[in-house]
């Protein structure tokens, strides 16, 4: 403390409280201040930095030039940004001369890449699995992702997207963002939708059937025919799908139709594939007048077939890819005591069976294409009473005999009318070879035959050793006995075709004179047009 503040507490030392000088009081209040009150202190060091700006810097001028200058350094931006600009466009247009330079790919125009993009999406058409359902879907972002150039013109043509492909997880349904952001690109034109789902899955949520509009050919690989989405509706108004034409339903196993299976009205189907046919019109909505095409991926009741057959009058292919599992022997006990009539079938030009039992109960006058893949000597006897009963003309058949017997049954004086003719290659003893040399050597057998497709399915050289030597050795005899009669004009045959599985299966002299025999033909048929002409003139 000071002197004088020493003197008086020195003379008043009776007293029991400290007297504090001036000085502290005020050092004190000061530290309260400074502590209370920082927010204040800082405004006032401010207050103080403004005290030490010159007038120059807030005056007009000042001021004017400050905006003047930015106004300058903003024009000169604007300039730059429009030089890059030009100068990004002009190297687009260098690297485009560049690669059409060094990828000629580039200067084809438009049109013609966007036919090279669709014949390079339309190697996976018809999809059964998620894995080739991927690879359907990879080419197209492939496509877009080469360049500028090439994805303008993908997305720009929508018959790119037209091939759609849902997939989703029955057990964690969720929208498929792949296909949502590939819809828009269709531009609503008609699409072939195809939906995966997961094993298990019997109802399907309502956004899948956000594009129904636009459905012109569906594919339903599923378990189950889909169910209702609505849970609580008892049962299903269906949905409308005004441009479906063609549908495939494509499922392991099925289970008895229930009034929550979601009903499909589609008034334009045409073509139509299915694993089932039960309760098919409680699912299915549909003229059945108008269905021009029906495929069965799964063996079905007999039965219930030739039911459903009875409606379709105007049914013009079929096609039973599975025989029955119960065997030919007790077919006859399926189709129930009362025998069924025929049923004529008056637009069917082409069948294609497994088994040739259900030839006994139809009546195909107009049948021209015929495939018949497991021929029995049963079969082939059904085949010739349907040819009678009918009164048809087939003019190509496709056999798969399981013995020459069947064989040489099949190709008999009723199938005069064929022309085209495609048969596995099957084992024949020397009797039976010798036979079958015979039949081909004639004129006046299968007389309007033009084309002979010889298919061998074995996989490699194994223990059957089917041989194209019988057909070889008759059909050139017969090529000599039509020049020497005198009637080359009754040899039709210039066309031989060999389809094998794998190479060196067939000997390669059989090679060697199959492709001079189809010279041989082809000459002959030659010498015959020119004689024509020559008449003519």
């Amino acid at each position: 403390m000071c002197d004088t503040c020493a003197l008086n507490f020195d003379s008043n030392n009776t007293n029991d409280c400290l007297t504090i000088s001036p000085r502290t009081r005020v050092l004190s209040a000061n530290r309260m201040l400074d502590t209370r009150y920082q927010d204040i202190a800082d405004a006032t060091a401010f207050l103080r930095r403004l005290c030490h700006l010159t007038p120059d810097f807030l005056d007009g001028p000042t001021k004017s030039r400050l905006r003047e200058e930015a106004e300058q350094l903003k024009k000169l931006i604007d300039e730059l940004k429009t030089k890059l600009q030009a100068l990004e466009d002009r190297l687009d247009e260098v690297q485009y001369d560049l690669s059409s330079l060094v990828y000629p790919v580039n200067t084809l125009p438009a049109e013609t890449l966007c036919q090279i993009f669709a014949a390079a999406l339309s190697t996976g058409i018809s999809p059964r699995s998620r894995r080739r359902v991927t690879m359907i879907n990879r080419p197209r972002l492939r496509i877009t992702a080469v360049c500028r150039y090439w994805r303008s013109i993908a997305i720009a043509d929508p018959h790119l997207w037209t091939q759609t492909y849902y997939l989703i997880n029955s057990n964690n349904p969720q929208r498929d963002l792949l296909f949502e952001n590939f819809l828009p690109r269709t531009h609503s034109l008609p699409i072939k939708f195809t939906l995966i789902a997961r094993a298990g899955s019997q109802s399907l949520p309502h956004f899948v059937f956000d594009s129904v509009a636009q459905w012109k050919e569906v594919c339903l690989i599923n378990v189950y025919w889909p169910r209702n989405w609505a849970p609580n509706t008892a049962t299903n108004q269906g949905i409308d799908c005004p441009q479906l034409t063609k549908l495939t339903f494509d499922a392991t196993k099925d289970r008895a139709s229930t009034p929550q299976d979601l009903l499909m009205n589609a008034p334009c189907l045409r073509e139509l594939s299915t694993c089932t046919i039960t309760d098919l019109f409680s699912r299915l909505s549909f003229p059945p007048q108008r269905l021009k095409k029906l495929t069965l991926l799964q063996p079905v009741n007999y039965k219930e077939l030739i039911l459903l057959l009875a409606q379709l009058v105007g049914l013009e292919e079929l096609s039973i890819t599975m025989s029955s599992p119960h065997g030919w022997e007790d077919r006859d006990l399926r189709w129930g005591l009362r025998p069924l009539a025929p049923v004529r079938l008056p637009c069917l030009s082409t069948l294609l069976v497994a088994e040739g039992h259900i030839l006994k109960f139809l009546d195909l006058p107009v049948l021209t294409t015929l495939h018949l893949l497991q021929c029995y000597t049963e079969d082939v006897n059904l085949l010739g009473a349907c040819i009678l009963r009918s009164s048809a003309n087939i003019t190509s058949l496709f056999l798969a005999p399981i013995n020459s017997i069947a064989y040489i049954t099949a190709l008999s004086s009723l199938l005069s009318s064929l022309k085209h003719l495609a048969l596995t290659l099957l084992d024949m003893n020397p009797d039976e070879a010798l036979q079958c040399s015979a039949n081909f050597a004639r004129l006046d057998y299968l007389p309007n035959l033009e084309s002979i497709s010889f298919i061998d399915n074995r996989p490699e050289v194994a223990f059957l050793c089917g041989s194209i030597r019988p057909f070889l050795e008759g059909i050139a005899m017969r090529a000599a006995n039509a020049l020497l009669s005198g009637a080359p004009h009754r040899m039709k045959l210039t066309r031989l075709v060999l389809d094998s599985r794998a190479p060196g299966v067939i000997p390669a002299e059989d090679m060697r004179d199959l492709a001079y025999l189809q010279r041989r033909l082809r000459s002959l048929r030659a010498k015959q047009d020119k004689k024509t002409e020559t008449r003519h003139i």
